[in-house]
């Protein structure tokens, strides 16, 4: 099997069947950089289509029944725990056995549990030249050997949508980043990470004191599909957002700021399926903004599913071939990008009657 990875720099993952089998021993037991998870509701978020009250509740106790310890707090326990937090807490969620994990350190530890199982991973290896024919994928790159399996798993984030279309399924996919912003170091408060519901508060702060948040809106890439910049207008706004629930950090200096290239779709759902173009093709991409956190179950699914094992979960709703005809918008379009995005993407697909999800 041959998984293409980011097109840009065009990574390759070759595995065997064995090393694509979901088996909970092979993956590395490490420490990759958790901390307690802490979901909060604020009054900037409330919207007339959601109860954000009833959001909270609802992430409490789903988190509870997984086994996380997840416990609810009323605005009185908020301001006991966290001080330093505005009064627009409505609800919180703190799951003291949740994670929150770093891609940059936990993703090279599931690569080598990969490897281990008998895969290859092929970096800076750029795909020049793909094909179908007699059964087998044929890959051709810029500085190997050509490479043949009889499964292909387009896993190229904000890339796939040209490896779809290449193998004959368009999809109104875009490309897009959160921005990211790195304070100077300050005094260590802050040891759960910090979410908000509905939207402009992704926060935690690392133990030599540097507070990394980001929020909405996100931006769009460039044309070019290979970078995201963060205009300076929207660090300010981000340090505005951020500095309404925590005045502390409202002087704080930004020492970095960064964005990526992440693949979004205009229902803000993933694509989960296998082609139905070509046989032998699946597609893992679009988790638009989410992809990191559901990798584990897609990977699953996607594994079961090229084994010939059965699927517990109705994959349909992820299915590439609801492109075939108009979709209905997310309404977190609207929530997460800012109006000139939303200009700009008014031209990428059709308008649909905004859904409520």
């Amino acid at each position: 099997m041959l998984r293409i990875g980011s097109a840009r720099a065009a990574e390759i993952v070759a595995a065997k069947p064995s090393a694509i089998a979901p088996d909970a021993n092979n993956v590395e037991n490490v420490d990759i950089g958790n901390a307690p998870y802490l979901v909060i509701t604020l009054k900037a978020a409330v919207t007339p289509v959601r109860s954000p009250q009833g959001t909270g509740e609802c992430c409490g106790r789903t988190g509870y029944d997984a086994g996380t310890g997840s416990s609810a707090s009323r605005p009185a326990d908020i301001r006991h725990r966290m001080p330093w937090l505005t009064g627009s807490g409505l609800l919180a969620s703190y799951s003291p056995r949740c994670a929150v994990a770093n891609p940059r350190i936990s993703t090279p530890a599931v690569t080598r549990a990969m490897v281990r199982a008998g895969g290859d991973v092929f970096e800076q290896t750029e795909v020049v030249e793909m094909d179908h024919q007699n059964g087998l994928f044929a890959i051709r790159t810029a500085n190997r050997p050509q490479m043949k399996a009889p499964v292909l798993v387009n896993a190229a984030g904000g890339w796939a949508g040209s490896i779809s279309q290449h193998f004959g399924e368009t999809t109104p996919l875009f490309s897009a980043g959160p921005p990211q912003f790195v304070t100077e170091p300050m005094p260590y408060v802050l040891r759960p990470s910090v979410y908000a519901i509905e939207g402009d508060l992704i926060l935690r702060q690392i133990p030599r004191g540097n507070f990394i948040f980001a929020g909405y809106p996100r931006t769009l890439s460039n044309e070019d599909g290979q970078h995201t910049f963060v205009p300076p207008q929207k660090t300010l706004n981000g340090m505005r957002a951020v500095s309404r629930h925590m005045p502390g950090l409202r002087n704080a200096d930004i020492i970095r700021v960064w964005s990526g290239v992440e693949g979004y779709l205009p229902d803000m759902l993933p694509v989960i399926s296998a082609s139905e173009a070509t046989p032998g093709l699946y597609h893992a991409f679009g988790g638009s903004g989410g992809g990191f956190k559901i990798a584990p179950a897609v990977g699953e699914c996607l594994a079961l599913q090229i084994c010939g094992d059965t699927v517990s979960i109705d994959l349909s709703p992820y299915s590439i071939s609801r492109f075939r005809s108009p979709i209905r918008k997310s309404q977190k379009l609207a929530a997460e990008f800012d109006e000139a995005s939303e200009v700009s993407l008014a031209g990428h697909f059709e308008a649909e009657p905004p859904d409520h999800l």
